[in-house]
């Protein structure tokens, strides 16, 4: 079972989460999981934990999760707004006046207690597989939120590896370099914390991609950054591009 980690990583990282999130009613929980059997396939477990912890309100991780709630998944099946694959399963729903998007489970590939994940541009497509699960997905864009974005320094850029083995590269560098990990996540994301730095990488999933990851780091400086990207440089042959620096507004 992996949800403890990212309900830990979660209550550490998120503003006054264990106050504001709540789960879904019992009725909507019970639609929801009629409406996945419909699919002839598994509720994920990490799916119900979900539900169990967010799909009512979901505090302040609101601009991220606004439209995964159980009443906006069940609008959008009530009103006959969803046309996705036979296996598919809407998961949320992220508003924007150019480019909505529609996220969603394929329940035909589950994978650690969870199912791979797709996102398309409402009514427009092409979809792309967003991250190998849900989980990974919440804990990259809350670390990023609330811990790259608030730091008083950021860097953007890329992981390579000719070799498509990035996410292994880093990893065996970023233990000796005094990182830790706070969910279990697969090649097609990495995440790493130490004191007052964080790491987020990822990847689109598909094969090709297993030798690249777009990073995003957040530091209390730039010098310690560069000292961060050079310490992983001298520990693996991965190609370090840094192709945008951030300064936090005061």
């Amino acid at each position: 079972m992996l949800e403890p980690e990212l309900e830990a990583l979660l209550l550490r990282i998120v503003p006054n989460l264990a106050r504001e999130w709540s789960g879904a009613s019992p009725e909507d929980l019970e639609e929801l999981e009629e409406r996945v059997e419909l699919t002839g396939h598994d509720f994920p477990p990490f799916y119900r934990w979900f539900l169990s912890r967010l799909a009512g309100s979901v505090g302040a991780l609101h601009p991220m999760l606004r439209g995964f709630t159980a009443a906006s998944v069940l609008e959008a099946y009530r009103t006959g707004s969803v046309d996705i694959g036979p296996t598919q399963f809407l998961i949320g729903r992220m508003p924007d006046a150019l480019m909505p998007l529609d996220v969603y489970y394929d329940l035909a590939h589950p994978l650690r207690d969870d199912a791979v994940v797709f996102s398309a541009i409402l009514d427009a497509g092409p979809e792309k597989c967003t991250s190998e699960t849900f989980r990974e997905w919440i804990a990259a864009g809350a670390m990023t939120r609330f811990c790259v974005m608030t730091a008083p320094h950021r860097c953007f850029g890329a992981f390579v590896d000719p070799g498509r083995a990035a996410a292994a590269q880093l990893e065996t560098v970023m233990a000796g370099l005094g990182f830790t990990s706070p969910i279990t996540t697969g090649p097609f994301c990495r995440l790493y914390e130490r004191g007052d730095m964080t790491l987020v990488a990822e990847s689109t999933v598909k094969p090709e991609n297993l030798g690249i990851l777009i990073y995003e780091i957040g530091g209390p400086s730039v010098a310690a950054i560069r000292r961060l990207l050079g310490e992983i440089g001298r520990g693996t042959t991965l190609q370090i591009d840094a192709d945008r620096w951030a300064t936090r507004s005061r």
